[in-house]
Parts: C-alpha cells; sequence; structure tokens
C-alpha cells in the first residue's frame, strides 16, 4: 500500500466521497418517505418541507455528474470537481440531519439487536438510540446509531463498539475497544471503520485502523478491497492481503445475483461434481457416488459477521460501477438509489434468514 501516487489517492477519495453522497440521499429519502406514510398533519407538514430541502441539494448538483466520466478515468480536474461538489452538498446535508431533530422517532429494527445478540452472546445489550447525525454516545450507556442506517446493516458494525464498551468497562483507548470488536465481527468492522474516516468523522483514525489491519492480516481476514480503503483513507502500512473465505465469497456472488445470502452448503461442490465426472466418464459404475454426495447436501446458516463481510465486498467491488451507471442516466440520485436500497433490502432479509435458520436449527 505504499507509494500510491497522490493524484490516483485523490481520485479514489473524490469517487467514495461521490459515493457517499448518493447513498446518503437515498437512505434519507426512504426515511422521510416511511415518516411521511407515518405522520400526523402536523409531522407531515414537517417532513414535506424536509424532503423539499434534500431536493434542492439534488438539485444543486445535477450538472456535477458531467464530471465522473473523468473522474473514473484518473482526471484531475474532474476529481477536483467533483470532489468541491460533494463537499458543498455533504455540509448542506448535514445542516439538513440538524433539522431532523424536529422529526417523530423511528422505531430500532429488530434485526439491529438480533445482529448485537450475536455478538453479545449471553450479555446485556445496551439500549439503541437513533440520533440524527453520526455521532458516538457509547460512554453513556447508549448505543447511538444515525436514523439513515437504521434499515443500512453495512453501518451496525459500529456498534459493536459501543457494545465492546459495554462489556468491558475498563477498556478506554478507543484502539483496544477497535480490536476486540474486529475480532467479533471481523473485516465487517474495519469496513466500517474505514467509511467514517472517509470524511473525518473518526479522531486518530490512522493509528486506529492499522492496528486493526494488522490483527486482520496476522488471521488472514484483510482483503484486497481493504488494503485499497486503507490507502485511500492514508493509512500507512503493508500488510499481506487475503482473499475472501468460502463464506465471505459465497455472500458477495449471491448478492451480486440479487438473491439472498443467509446460508451456505455443507458439503463441497468440488466433491459432488467429481462424483458426477466420474460417472459421466464410466456409467456402467452407477450412480451411487453421486447420490452419496447429494445425500450429504445440507445448508448451515451464516452468521451476522460473514454475511456484513461479503457484503462490503459485494459493494467495494459494485460501487465503481453503480456510480458509473448513475451518471450516464437521467437521474443519477434515483439510479444509484436504487441499487442501494436493494443491498439494504437483501441484506436484511439475509440476516433475519440466518437469525431462523439459527433458531430453527437449535430446536431441532
Amino acid at each position: 500500500m505504499i507509494g500510491v501516487p497522490p493524484a490516483k489517492v485523490a481520485g479514489r477519495l473524490a469517487t467514495l466521497r461521490a459515493c457517499d453522497l448518493l447513498e446518503r440521499v437515498a437512505r434519507w429519502g426512504a426515511v422521510l418517505e416511511q415518516l411521511a406514510s407515518a405522520a400526523g398533519q402536523g409531522g407531515g407538514q414537517v417532513v414535506a418541507r424536509l424532503r423539499a430541502r434534500l431536493a434542492s441539494i439534488t438539485d444543486r448538483l445535477a450538472g456535477s455528474w458531467t464530471d465522473v466520466p473523468r473522474l473514473l478515468e484518473g482526471d484531475s480536474q474532474g476529481a477536483e470537481g467533483i470532489a468541491g461538489s460533494c463537499a458543498g452538498a455533504a455540509e448542506d446535508l448535514r445542516r439538513l440531519e440538524q433539522a431532523l431533530r424536529k422529526l417523530p422517532g423511528l422505531p430500532v429494527r429488530a434485526e439491529v439487536y438480533q445482529f448485537l445478540s450475536e455478538q453479545a452472546g449471553d450479555g446485556a445489550i445496551p439500549p439503541v438510540i437513533l440520533v440524527p447525525e453520526d455521532q458516538d454516545l457509547d460512554d453513556d450507556g447508549f448505543l447511538a446509531l444515525p436514523i439513515a442506517q437504521v434499515a443500512a446493516p453495512l453501518a451496525w458494525p459500529r456498534l459493536v463498539f459501543g457494545l465492546v464498551a459495554a462489556r468491558s468497562p475498563g477498556v478506554a483507548e478507543p484502539a483496544a475497544r477497535d480490536l476486540a470488536a474486529a475480532r467479533l465481527v471481523g473485516p465487517a468492522y474495519l469496513f466500517s471503520l474505514l467509511e467514517r474516516g472517509v470524511h473525518g468523522q473518526v479522531p486518530g483514525l490512522a493509528d486506529r485502523a492499522a492496528g486493526v489491519a494488522t490483527d486482520l492480516a496476522t488471521r488472514g481476514a484483510l482483503y484486497p478491497e481493504l488494503g485499497n480503503l486503507l490507502a485511500t483513507c492514508g493509512v500507512p502500512g503493508d500488510w499481506a492481503a487475503a482473499e475472501p473465505g468460502a463464506a465471505e465469497a459465497i455472500v458477495a456472488a449471491r448478492l451480486a445475483d440479487d438473491v439472498l445470502a443467509s446460508a451456505r452448503p455443507t458439503e463441497d461442490f468440488a466433491r459432488i461434481r467429481a462424483a458426477r465426472e466420474r460417472v459421466l466418464q464410466d456409467p456402467a459404475a452407477g450412480a451411487e457416488a453421486v447420490y452419496g454426495a447429494l445425500a450429504g447436501l445440507r445448508e448451515e446458516p451464516l452468521s451476522g459477521a460473514q454475511i456484513l463481510a461479503g457484503a462490503w465486498l459485494f459493494r467495494e467491488r459494485s460501487r465503481v460501477g453503480w456510480l458509473r451507471e448513475a451518471a450516464a442516466g437521467a437521474d443519477p440520485w434515483e439510479a444509484y438509489g436504487r441499487r442501494v436500497l436493494q443491498l439494504d433490502s437483501l441484506v436484511l432479509k439475509s440476516l433475519e434468514t440466518a437469525s431462523v435458520h439459527r433458531h430453527l436449527g437449535v430446536r431441532e
């Protein structure tokens, strides 16, 4: 990761910020739509005004997406143009998030607590509260989740930092909590830490991320996609990247096909294919080998950490293509937002299905 040209890093950072802005707007739009359907007359008027303010932000950026092709081709002026536009829009969005304090509340989804329960084991789970903007209240006895991320599972690993703090009150150093959190949810935690770091929202990011990356590399869980993010966020280091595990690779592949990713086969498909090939080569031998291999084929539920790590992988591999596709269309916000909200929905359903699968397995 050493020696990446500054212009290339600037281009990557501008790309990440453009994608992040599109995602934030999509998720806030979904939240406001949900609130509008549930609000009374007074609340409905507040929601309508906030939706109008959100629309004004997107309208002002309408002409900026013409710079995206230049940005993705490595043009430094394209990177500067996108970076400047996104910085202004992000500031407008932060002010809008402050205004969202006036909104009626949304419930915390049950899947959030299911995910935290998996990490906590038999331990108690602190209350999760929804807050307008990105902030940490973990030392106050609460786990803070931005409202727009209530249905965005890729953001949930950040809650494990607070869970660690609640379980180990003597561990005060953020770096130590980071390591403990990463050992619970693996690469998904570093993905979420770097996501926040793109906007300077993580004090001491370089040292904290380097510590987690070193630990993941030691355990063979530092993916090449994480190495690219580390370099983009200015975290120095030269770590040995490892290919994703089988479970994470299955999740990424299934999400790419727009299907649920909640379980994986217990039998090795390579063994089944080999048995099939033997039958094709020697039909007289009978099909017992194939039937024997198929008889052991089952699916076991994936853990929340595996699902989220695979989902992060899929998103990192896809978002540049989504950005290119969105910029080429008539409505970048709708095109990119559709991809983001579809991914959120698939991951939510995958987490829920895996949880039910585990519950039924225990009962059996």
